[in-house]
């Protein structure tokens, strides 16, 4: 068995399956220690499998029995629970793929990749970015993500840099002034303003960019609103409809979507102890509200603070529009603002100043910004 890949898949998709299904039996009031740690050990078992998806979903339940026993305030049953079941029905998509010989030729997808492939796009193409949000992962990774607008494509490209948070903590605007990576001197923050001419760029099959030593990069022609125009709604209703195109997978989880939307109104933020979120209020013209919410972490520090100033004393700073992560919850639409946006430019006063339409809420501070040319 230890020589056939397909039987030693099988045997630990069968081990992985009964382990789950214990685990998830017990109950979380008789989650221990020890029960994070076989979940951690579940994960080697997948990692030796070759099955990278599934070693991400078991490391990030690991994670979530750690917030649980930790009495973490934004730890949820209903998002562990979902984790749980998506798990099971990974183990059990696959184990009936490998069984028949997969003549869909979806194992691949189920497996995941420890790495992507990445194809070189013919030319040069114009890039600009629309949102950068700093993040820190289930599995202990710190790191910042650019969303770049592609001219002549609808569908956005990614580039993220992220390191381990036992070495450079918690904070993603630490890796904000860093280069993109050792080949490329440009650093995250430039990207995440203006427009940039790519050459040789290679790009994976679900959008991400990667940085390496033969790509060129260069300044390109700001694009303007047209960057935002493939993103944008009109309404709280649009976003929805947009929600509901992209549908919810049962194994890959919520269609959350990127969304550029320019708010009526603004409503006061507020500190919501007991669920440990900064929660207010965005209304569209059309008067729908939709809740915005903001699990009170480290990495989230400055985008509470910003949406505190622009709520409160920053009124007249307001953006024109917001780039966003919309997804739906218990029912619910909900919006966390990650990027303002101005249709004339401001200037930005952090690491000197230059005159921007854009500032990312996770990763600057509209401390430093003014109007025109102060």
């Amino acid at each position: 068995m230890a020589d056939d890949p397909t039987a030693r898949t099988l045997d630990a998709l069968d081990r992985l399956d009964a382990a789950l299904a214990r685990l998830g039996s017990q109950g979380l009031q008789r989650m221990t220690a020890a029960s994070a740690a076989e979940f951690e050990a579940l994960a080697q078992l997948a990692h030796h499998a070759e099955l990278p998806r599934l070693e991400r979903l078991v490391e990030t339940l690991s994670t979530m029995v750690r917030r649980y026993l930790d009495r973490d305030p934004l730890f949820t049953f209903e998002e562990f629970a979902g984790t749980v079941n998506r798990a099971w029905l990974l183990v059990r998509r696959t184990r009936a793929r490998c069984a028949d010989g997969d003549p869909d030729e979806e194992l691949p997808a189920l497996r995941g990749e420890a790495r992507r492939r990445f194809t070189e796009v013919d030319g040069a193409v114009t890039v600009q970015a629309v949102c950068a949000a700093g993040w820190v992962s289930d599995t202990d990774y710190v790191g910042v993500t650019v969303t770049l607008h592609v001219e002549g494509r609808d569908e956005p490209w990614q580039v993220s840099n992220a390191r381990p948070v036992m070495y450079f903590g918690n904070e993603p605007h630490r890796l904000y002034r860093e280069p993109l990576s050792d080949a490329v001197a440009l650093t995250v923050a430039d990207l995440a303003h203006g427009a940039w001419k790519v050459q040789r760029a290679r790009v994976s099959r679900d959008g991400r960019m990667s940085v390496h030593a033969a790509m060129a990069v260069s300044p390109g022609a700001f694009l303007g609103a047209r960057a935002w125009a493939p993103i944008a709604c009109d309404s709280w209703a649009a976003v929805a409809a947009r929600l509901r195109e992209r549908g919810v997978h049962p194994i890959t989880g919520s269609g959350a979507a990127t969304v550029y939307i320019e708010p009526a109104a603004w409503g006061p933020v507020r500190i919501d102890d007991k669920t440990a979120r900064a929660v207010g209020t965005l209304r569209d013209r059309r008067g729908a509200e939709v809740r915005i919410e903001v699990a009170l972490r480290p990495e989230h520090n400055r985008l509470v603070d910003n949406l505190e100033r622009l709520a409160g004393p920053l009124r007249a700073m307001r953006p024109d529009g917001l780039v966003g992560r919309a997804w739906v919850e218990q029912g619910a639409l909900r919006f966390t603002p990650l990027t303002a946006v101005w249709n004339e430019p401001r200037v930005l006063n952090d690491h000197g100043r230059r005159r921007v339409n854009e500032v990312h809420l996770t990763l600057e501070s509209l401390r430093y910004v003014s109007a025109g040319d102060r």
